[in-house]
């Protein structure tokens, strides 16, 4: 499966984690590495997971041209769910977020009303960060966005923290705390 490239979401992401300094950290979806790289560079310790043999190759590449590699982990797996609760202090992923009846390319796919996987890593998210931390995500109005905001809001406070508007959908980027 070829890593996923970086795009608008990507980006926008990007501008925001630099906001967002961690003692320890975990990135869902290292893609090509933009954000684990960001993330090393300010956090004492890093994670980063993907579903992509080649995406934690190309990621672990990056990451050893820069020098960057000695307070990071690469691991293949699906989302949040291997790690022990309340372990990070911040938690980001740029979802899969394009409405799908199926998940045919596992890195745009979100499933129904492209919040299925949305809030699949959501819901693991909250179980692995710290009851301070703060998860950080991208959504798309191209995905039903108010939907998965309700049901984030039900359990969680939810802050809108930057949009970056295309031609055909506006990104949002969501700060996620836990209500205490």
């Amino acid at each position: 499966m070829e890593p996923y490239s970086p795009g608008e979401d990507t980006f926008l992401l990007a501008d925001m984690v630099n906001r967002y300094p961690a003692k320890i950290s975990l990135e869902i979806g290292v893609g090509r590495g933009l954000i684990t790289t960001i993330l090393a560079k300010m956090s004492e310790y890093v994670v980063g997971v993907d579903i992509s043999v080649d995406a934690t190759k190309e990621t672990g590449r990056v990451l050893a041209t820069l020098e960057l590699l000695q307070n990071v982990d690469l691991l293949i797996a699906d989302g949040a769910t291997p790690f022990t609760p309340e372990t990070f202090d911040l938690v980001v992923f740029n979802p899969p977020y394009l409405p799908s009846e199926e998940i045919v390319d596992r890195s745009v796919d979100g499933g129904t009303g492209g919040i299925s996987v949305p809030i699949q890593w959501f819901t693991a998210s909250l179980v692995v960060v710290k009851k301070a931390g703060k998860v950080l995500m991208v959504l798309s109005t191209s995905s039903k966005l108010e939907d998965a905001i309700s049901l984030f809001l039900k359990t969680c406070n939810v802050r809108i923290v930057a949009r970056r508007r295309l031609f055909f959908e506006e990104l949002v980027a969501l700060e996620i705390t836990k209500r205490c």
